[in-house]
């Protein structure tokens, strides 16, 4: 788990869980510096499976093991969660037709919903 400069407890509850490893920044470096350190460290231990969530509760962390079942039965390489299907809490017009766009061009892309 990286905790991106997190003023509240989750690094914390985090490691209270066997076999949690948490990597920490003092301050927020950003998405994309999470990501990349994310990404190294499982590489660099062979992890095989990453899932990645934010800590701004869009996403359910109960659905992981749903979101892995592809993986795991191996009728898929890649999963992405989708903010279309399901309820969507987002108020934000703008914001939900970004969302609404980019998954129509993923649609589209892959041939799938």
């Amino acid at each position: 788990m990286v905790v991106d400069g997190g003023e509240d407890r989750t690094a914390e509850i985090a490691r209270s869980f066997p076999g949690v490893k948490v990597i920490e920044f003092p301050v927020n470096l950003g998405h994309g510096v999470a990501l990349q350190v994310t990404y190294r460290y499982c590489i660099d231990h062979s992890v095989k499976y990453v899932v990645t969530l934010d800590a701004d509760g869009q996403n359910d962390p109960a659905e992981i093991p749903q979101i892995l079942q592809p993986l795991v039965d191996d009728t898929a390489d890649f999963v992405v969660a989708s903010r279309v299907l399901g309820e969507d809490k987002t108020s934000d017009v703008v914001r939900k037709s970004g969302v609404r766009f980019f998954s129509l061009i993923m649609n589209r892309m892959t041939g799938r919903t």
